[in-house]
């Protein structure tokens, strides 16, 4: 499961850059746009996120990422609103961004669940 995780967290990284920066090029190409600007929001959370626990020392994150999680819904929602408005790539917007999501949210309950067993010297009683 180690070597699952070890090689999920390296892809996740790299995909999330990798699609920031298709998406960035695409807005510098075709102009600002509405899915393409959701699919950037989809991957920007966890590279911040990510690049900020490798640079400094976070003691503690919430349990469930809310925040980052809430932000990655909005930039999904505003691609799926670019695959009816944009032109036809915004189908690849939309593709894209739900793969963001997936990834993000197995980081959160996936990922980062350190499923250790029970000890039974720290428990209530």
């Amino acid at each position: 499961m180690n070597r699952l995780k070890s090689f999920f967290i390296s892809a996740l990284t790299t995909v999330s850059i990798i699609i920031i920066v298709w998406a960035v090029f695409r807005l510098v190409q075709d102009g600002i746009s509405v899915g393409w600007v959701g699919t950037a929001l989809t991957a920007l959370p966890i590279a911040l996120y990510l690049a900020n626990l490798y640079r400094f020392t976070t003691a503690r994150t919430s349990r469930n990422l809310t925040g980052m999680v809430a932000i990655v819904a909005i930039g999904v929602l505003l691609a799926a609103v670019g695959t009816v408005t944009d032109t036809p790539q915004g189908g690849l917007a939309l593709f894209l961004a739900v793969g963001m999501m997936l990834g993000t949210l197995l980081y959160v309950f996936w990922y980062s669940r350190l499923e250790r067993p029970l000890n039974q010297t720290l428990v209530a009683g």
